[in-house]
């Protein structure tokens, strides 16, 4: 199954970013997503990391990365992964 999913949005203000990537999560309905700020990259126009204050003003590009839960094969338990 799906491990490992990478999500990349341009918007013009953090905002619109947030707000478009929550739409996305959403339909994809990932098992025991959580939408969290560790989760989620944010660089400027030089693909150097930004600011969250600069993310508000925008332009921005967030990156989110999702790691699903790994199974032990020896229990068959779901343990959770820390995100990428």
């Amino acid at each position: 199954g799906l491990s490992v999913l990478r999500l990349g949005v341009m918007a013009d203000d953090g905002i619109t970013a947030i707000e478009t990537l929550e739409s996305w999560l959403a339909g994809l309905k990932l098992p025991k997503q959580k939408l969290c700020r560790d989760n989620i990259a944010a660089v400027d126009q030089e693909n150097h990391p930004a600011e969250w204050e600069q993310v508000v003003r925008g332009p921005v590009y967030l990156k989110y990365t999702y790691t699903s839960a790994t199974e032990d094969p020896g229990s068959g338990e779901g343990t959770p992964c820390e995100s990428a």
